[in-house]
């Protein structure tokens, strides 16, 4: 089934903003988000689906994670345990994990029972790369 939107928001950090497409590539929403960091992200893709979308929601959510450390390599469904080893590694890539684990964290605020899967590594190894934006697929 093709996805029924794509998307993602840019800027977290300065001034995000929140572009939607349909299949097509014609733009549903193209705004600014409110706040500057994850948490306003997820809540503005979140906003958008509810308002727009109807019972359309996430099923999962796949995070890209440049540090897994000796113990994670390949995907995880990201569970109390998995966390806290990925917290602890916020030290080895510190301009980045931070992030990932701020995106992680504004999810399951948001959408508690959807699962999160952590793919790791740096982009050109990820396996998970077609999740570095959200699709949702018609149903």
């Amino acid at each position: 089934m093709p996805p029924a939107f794509h998307g993602d928001v840019a800027g977290i950090g300065t001034s995000p903003q929140l572009e939607i497409t349909d299949p097509r590539g014609r733009k549903l929403a193209d705004g600014p988000v409110s706040g500057t960091d994850h948490a306003g992200a997820i809540t503005a893709i979140h906003d958008w689906f509810a308002t727009h979308a109807g019972d359309v929601g996430f099923d999962g959510v796949g995070h890209r994670v440049v540090h897994g450390g000796s113990a994670y390599t390949k995907p995880m469904l990201i569970e109390k345990p998995v966390m806290a080893v990925l917290e602890s590694l916020m030290p080895l890539a510190p301009l980045h994990q931070p992030h990932h684990i701020a995106a992680i964290r504004a999810i399951g605020a948001i959408a508690p029972k959807v699962p999160q899967v952590a793919c790791f590594g740096h982009p050109s190894a990820v396996s998970c790369r077609r999740h570095q934006t959200f699709t949702i697929e018609a149903r």
